[in-house]
């Protein structure tokens, strides 16, 4: 059998940094904050909302929060009803997270966040106090997450732990010598317990488990705040006060509680989700880069007269007027040098071409010439006369009589004189 709640809830629950753990449930949230949050009890829903707007539902995330909820901490699977029957409600059309938590367990974490991402309808985190660990966690899954400017905060702690106590010497001492005994099929049963030392593959095991956790964890809030870089402190479990935490980027204001609702409230006639804002770091190193980049990107435009980094962000719509005709200028241009460009590759393929027919016949005529000139060329030949011109049989007689004579004979058959 596995070991269950108490040894889990002591040695194997991901806590955070706080230690003192004090009730909550929806009933103390209602009576210890009726009257500060000027809150109401919707008994028909389960569901606490602002007695000053009833179309916003109120979820509080305080105090230690875990799977199922207790005595001692909020139920994740409670909070996902309450998010259940606001959505199915006609009644709102907006939720505030009340948050006052350092956090809680691994275990359910991610169903309650989705819950709070897919809810359907304006969201909003307002952290009076504690936003650490699961608490920011939770925070971050709203549309916005706001810091009461009233308070001392401590935001972040974005990070897993858990403890381990070894309870084998003081067992030994007031009880005994202890020993766990396990079946011989069972030989990695329970290997991390509080009854023997902790092994360097049980403390493996945990820092793994821890790990991947982790992990999850930081890839969250970065997607979350895509902002932070991964390598600082934010995602190494560091905490911060409300400021600090708005400049590191890690929630998107200071406000009042009543200045947050008035934003809901807001969202709600806009019937808008997410503000314009959401997720945007207020950090001042954010506008400064934001001014820079501005500048760069109307310099390489050309834009000289605004290249100021003061002077860039202030566009106004004079100048807007003459960025814009500069633009269609060049936009003009542009297109006079694409239509050349055209006509410059249509004059080069032309040519291309022409010199490709001439270097074809170029090839045709040479290989004629290698062809002919390897031929024999014809012998020549006498003209056979049948007789003596004009009927002359006499002189006929004597040319053939002169034609026999040896030497005669010789030069007939001599190639020079044939």
């Amino acid at each position: 059998m596995a070991i269950h709640d108490d040894f889990l809830q002591e040695h194997f629950v991901r806590l955070s940094e706080t230690e003192s753990f004090r009730p909550h449930s929806i009933d103390d949230m209602y009576h210890q904050h009726e009257a500060s949050l000027a809150i109401g009890r919707d008994y028909e829903n389960g569901l606490l909302y602002l007695k000053a707007n009833s179309q916003i539902a109120v979820i509080p995330i305080v105090g230690p929060t875990d799977k199922y909820g207790g005595w001692y901490s909020m139920g994740y699977m409670g909070m996902s009803t309450m998010l259940s029957r606001a959505k199915q409600s006609e009644k709102y059309k907006a939720v505030l997270f009340y948050v006052d938590s350092p956090g809680g367990t691994v275990d359910g974490i991610r169903v309650i966040s989705n819950d709070i991402m897919n809810v359907g309808m304006p969201t909003l985190a307002f952290i009076d106090g504690l936003g650490a660990s699961g608490g920011i966690w939770q925070s971050l899954s709203a549309d916005r997450v706001l810091a009461n400017s009233q308070n001392d905060n401590i935001i972040g702690s974005i990070g897993v732990q858990t403890l381990h106590v070894d309870r084998s010497k003081v067992l030994k001492e007031t009880v005994g010598d202890v020993t766990v005994l396990r079946a011989r099929q069972s030989t990695l049963k329970n290997k991390v317990n509080s009854y023997e030392p902790l092994s360097a593959e049980g403390k493996k095991q945990i820092e793994d488990s821890l790990s991947e956790s982790a992990a999850q964890f930081i890839a969250f809030v970065q997607s979350r705040r895509p902002g932070i870089k991964s390598n600082s402190d934010v995602l190494k479990g560091e905490i911060y006060s409300g400021a600090q935490a708005l400049n590191e980027g890690l929630i998107d204001g200071l406000s009042t509680l009543d200045e947050a609702i008035a934003e809901l409230e807001a969202r709600i006639k806009t019937g808008k989700s997410t503000p314009k804002n959401q997720n945007s770091s207020n950090k001042p190193e954010s506008n400064m880069k934001f001014k820079a980049a501005l500048t760069s990107i109307l310099a390489v435009l050309g834009f000289a007269k605004v290249t100021s980094e003061d002077e860039a962000p202030m566009v106004t719509e004079e100048r807007l007027e003459q960025i814009n005709a500069e633009l269609a200028a060049k936009d003009k241009k542009v297109s006079e040098q694409d239509t050349e460009i055209t006509q410059l590759k249509a004059d080069l393929k032309t040519a291309k071409d022409s010199l490709a027919t001439a270097e074809s016949d170029r090839d045709k005529y040479k290989a004629d010439a290698d062809k002919f000139g390897k031929q024999a060329g014809a012998s020549h030949a006498n003209p056979k006369k049948e007789g003596a011109e004009g009927g002359n049989t006499e002189e006929d007689e004597n040319s053939s009589a002169i034609a026999k004579l040896p030497h005669n004979a010789a030069l007939d058959n001599n190639p020079m004189f044939n």
